[in-house]
């Protein structure tokens, strides 16, 4: 800990108070570089990186001379990623508008400059065209609380990365992936056991098929943690009647017994997954549960529509919020 200091590097920036300025300030042997205009990134943030850098300087330079002091090495970085414009010192920093809040909905579609169709404005007019002004659900569906924000596509060293750790990860005489193995089941009965034999399995998406006097129909779920674990909270809802509301299974459930049917049910594995990981962009347990969701007969599921608009909840585990818990 230093203490009495006139002089500080803080992040981006350099506090002196004998002479009461600030300059902008880049750690030894750190030069800036940037995307190359030629790169496959969304137009929009290609445009604008040279102003965002422009402000960003500014912001940290308390005026024009401390500014032309750090310019060239700024000007360099964007002449070399292919930007033929210079920054500017601008003191009139404008401050963001104070906006209202409402509840968005964002569309983000991966970026890619192969692909020659206007996927944005495609998207935009086929909002516009089936949720008019006099659809019932114009107000949820409009170019108000609908927007549209590109994301941009795994690069080349990720891809290659990828691909290598998938390798790694298989035996190089059959090349199959190594999967790890998973205790099948612990049970004291095994004839009690609601999966028999995978109840100790983690990370699956499976299926509960409910069979009545007149018809057939399945549930699909996911779960992250062991089924064994999940299954306590599918037994509550559907013996307690105040809990049939909790998933679209036990709902469909007591439904059948007030029609004076006595349901049965048959849990199995459709498929194992790969936990999420921490910064991961997608969640590999969520997904496949959509998918089996959709791929499903309407007639047949249980399941809610409502379901896969569901955001992932297995990276909550990893917020900030809930360190320690």
């Amino acid at each position: 800990m230093d203490c009495n200091l006139t002089q500080v590097d803080f992040l981006d920036v350099t506090f002196n108070l004998h002479s009461e300025k600030f300059w902008p300030y880049r750690k030894p042997n750190n030069e800036p570089l940037y995307i190359h205009t030629e790169s496959n990134h969304p137009p929009s943030i290609i445009k604008q990186l040279p102003a965002m850098i422009e402000a960003r300087v500014s912001a940290t330079a308390c005026n024009e001379e401390e500014f032309n002091k750090v310019k060239p090495d700024y000007d360099a970085a964007l002449k070399s990623s292919g930007f033929k414009q210079s920054i500017h010192f601008n003191k009139n920093q404008q401050q963001a508008r104070r906006s209202r809040k409402r509840k968005v909905t964002w569309f983000n579609p991966p970026f890619n400059a192969s692909v020659l169709t206007n996927i944005g404005k495609s998207f935009l007019l086929l909002l516009s065209k089936h949720f008019p002004p006099s659809h019932r659900y114009h107000r949820i569906f409009n170019r108000q609380t609908v927007k549209l924000s590109y994301s941009c596509s795994p690069n080349m060293q990720s891809m290659i990365s990828a691909h290598n750790r998938k390798l790694l990860r298989t035996h190089h005489d059959s090349m199959k992936p190594i999967v790890p193995e998973q205790p099948g089941c612990n049970c004291r009965k095994p004839d009690l056991c609601p999966m028999p034999g995978n109840c100790l399995r983690s990370a699956i998406t499976y299926k509960a098929t409910v069979t009545s006097q007149s018809d057939e129909r399945h549930y699909i779920g996911a779960t992250e943690q062991t089924f064994k674990k999940r299954y306590p909270k599918h037994k509550e809802s559907l013996e307690n009647e105040h809990s049939k509301e909790h998933t679209s299974l036990s709902t469909y459930v007591w439904k059948l017994r007030k029609q004076m049917e006595v349901p049965t049910i048959k849990w199995e594995v459709l498929k194992q997954c790969s936990p999420y990981s921490c910064g991961s962009r997608r969640c590999d347990t969520c997904l496949t549960e959509k998918f089996l969701i959709l791929k499903s007969d309407p007639s047949k599921c249980i399941n809610k529509n409502s379901e896969l608009m569901q955001k992932c909840r297995h990276s909550n585990k990893f917020k900030l919020k809930n360190a320690g818990k």
